[in-house]
């Protein structure tokens, strides 16, 4: 039977003897973009562990790549995860297709959406406290917000929408550290995390933690 569990800061579906993990992505900007990662572990019969299938092969997928097909001809219901690398070689569709075990599509079904909620609330959450961070993109970068701060972002939304946790939660919660102490703390924030601290405690950011907990509290992992 399937179950679903928290993993990082997405869902791993497991079954019996393959694992489906889907990961929100910190660098999303616009349609198109690819939203997800996705891969697939397999267990051994030989040993009791999970050793990666797709690992030598494209993880990223926009929400079109991805698609649950119904099952046929004696196969059962597969995951298809196709995604064109480049726009003007669109029939070359690189990635991979996971016939399902029992109980795991209906996982899929609601927890592809929720994961795709929290790239897009990432990307929400860095628009809204970019201006705030008092600093210009460092040469080359499309954003002020550092790659580090992205992915703090990521795991804040992640709390909210997939834990349904309160803003101030989402946020204590969100990044620990090697030694056991959190990023974000009411003792002080991890000096390299300040200004995206501050910025994420304004009123106008915390509102938008606060919409998202309320509009998946009920479904949290």
């Amino acid at each position: 039977m399937a179950t679903v569990h928290r993993d990082f800061d997405g869902v791993r579906i497991e079954g019996t003897q393959y694992s489906v993990w889907v990961h929100p992505l910190s660098d999303w900007r616009e349609a198109g973009d690819a939203t997800l990662s996705i891969g697939v572990d397999a267990k051994s019969p030989r040993w009791d562990g999970w050793a990666r299938l797709t690992h030598d092969i494209p993880h990223d997928f926009a929400a079109g790549d991805v698609e649950l097909v119904a099952a046929s001809a004696g196969r059962g219901d597969e995951l298809r995860c196709l995604r064109a690398p480049h726009a003007d070689t669109p029939a070359y569709l690189p990635g991979f297709v996971l016939v399902l075990e029992a109980g795991m599509r209906a996982f899929l079904e609601t927890e592809l959406p929720r994961v795709e909620r929290v790239t897009h609330l990432a990307a929400t959450l860095r628009a809204a406290v970019e201006p705030h961070l008092n600093r210009e993109p460092a040469e080359y970068a499309w954003t002020a917000v550092k790659p580090h701060e992205r992915s703090a972002l990521v795991a804040v939304a992640s709390r909210a929408v997939l834990h349904g946790y309160v803003p101030a939660e989402a946020i204590a919660y969100a990044v620990l550290k090697h030694d056991g102490s959190w990023t974000f703390s009411e003792q002080g924030d991890d000096p390299q995390y300040a200004e995206l601290g501050a910025a994420l405690r304004r009123p106008e950011v915390l509102a938008l933690l606060a919409e998202a907990a309320t509009a998946s509290g009920s479904n949290a992992v």
